[in-house]
Formats: C-alpha cells, sequence, structure tokens
C-alpha cells in the first residue's frame, strides 16, 4: 500500500475523477451526434484533448470519493430521519458500518447515526486520507475498490466532542453512498405520499 502523508494520493485521486467527468461529458457528445469512434479511438481522442496524453480509466476510487461527498455533505442532515438508531458496532450489515475500523475518543459504542455524522464532518472538513494499492492496474476492479482504503477523521483533541477516525474501503464506501441513495428515495417517496 501507498500511505499518503502528503495528499499526493488523494490528489491523484481527485484527478481521477475529475477525468470521469470529462467522460461522462465527451461520451454524451458523441451519442448526441450519433458518432461512429470506435471505444479505442474515443478514449485516445479524450486522452490527446483533455489528460495530457494520458490514458485515465473512467472506473477509479475518486468517483467513489466525490458521490461519498454528494451524498452525505450535500445531502445535509437528511440521514438523521433514514438511519436506524442503533450502536454502528451492531448496525444492520446494508449500512457496512459494522464491516470498518472505527473509533471514537468519546464514546465506546457510538450509534449509526453519530458515526455517519462524524464521517459527514470528516468529509466537509477534507479531512480524508488514502491508502491505494502500488500497481492498481494489476487487479480486477472489485480488487481495487476493496484494497483502497479511506480513513476518514472528524475533531481534535481540543474539541468537547474528541476524536473521531473511521478506516473504509473503497468497495464499502460505494455500497454506504448505495444504501443511503435508496433510504433518501424511500423517505421522500413517502413523504410525497403523505402530502397527497
Amino acid at each position: 500500500m501507498v500511505k499518503s502523508s502528503s495528499n499526493q494520493e488523494l490528489f491523484k485521486i481527485i484527478t481521477s475523477a475529475y477525468s470521469s467527468i470529462i467522460v461522462i461529458m465527451e461520451l454524451s457528445d458523441c451519442l448526441d451526434k450519433s458518432s461512429k469512434l470506435t471505444v479505442h479511438d474515443f478514449f485516445s481522442q479524450i486522452a490527446k484533448t483533455h489528460l495530457h496524453g494520458k490514458h485515465q480509466d473512467p472506473f477509479n476510487p475518486g468517483v467513489f470519493l466525490m458521490s461519498s461527498y454528494l451524498s452525505l455533505v450535500l445531502g445535509k442532515e437528511k440521514w438523521k430521519k433514514i438511519l436506524p438508531d442503533v450502536p454502528a458496532k451492531s448496525s444492520p450489515e446494508e449500512w457496512v458500518i459494522c464491516k470498518c475500523k472505527f473509533s471514537d475518543s468519546k464514546k465506546t459504542d457510538p450509534s449509526l447515526k453519530e458515526v455517519i455524522h462524524r464521517m459527514r464532518n470528516g468529509f466537509a472538513h477534507g479531512h480524508i486520507d488514502c491508502n491505494v494499492p502500488r500497481d492498481p492496474n494489476s487487479m480486477s476492479k472489485k480488487d481495487l475498490l476493496r484494497n483502497t482504503m479511506f480513513t476518514i477523521k472528524d475533531g481534535s483533541n481540543k474539541s468537547k466532542k474528541g476524536t473521531f477516525s473511521i478506516e473504509i474501503s473503497a468497495l464499502n464506501l460505494w455500497s454506504l453512498n448505495v444504501t443511503y441513495f435508496n433510504k433518501i428515495g424511500e423517505h421522500e417517496e413517502l413523504n410525497l405520499k403523505q402530502c397527497k
């Protein structure tokens, strides 16, 4: 694993997420124009015009980091209404937190709501470290996601709420996002039905 103390790996992940957005944008243009480009020609054209001649894999851990930021931070406090009020260590598996290593300096057994809240704070303030495999191209996409680890931190020794840290794989982060997104959708749908 490559440990990033200088945020160099985190910058690479953010850059890879940006390149994924470019791929989607260019693909949309090609579809609108009914382009006859081959997949190889398509990626070569993008690399030449947008990515300094380098081929970037649009499927990368940066996409999962980006989706987590969108769901946890921009989702604001919606999670308070949808999360079960249970200890995080024994929370339902669909929330994947029970599969993660986490610590809270003030609470020995924080609730799922508290853990998600602390993760949200860590994302919002950019307190994220990452460990990526040395040679990500040598493994399957699922193994890459399973072996790319994010450490999200919140608080400080000086704060009343103490320190918090969670280590979560890109794969589990994605699972958490999917569950979160689906639960928000169910919650909003229920609210719409009740308003009618």
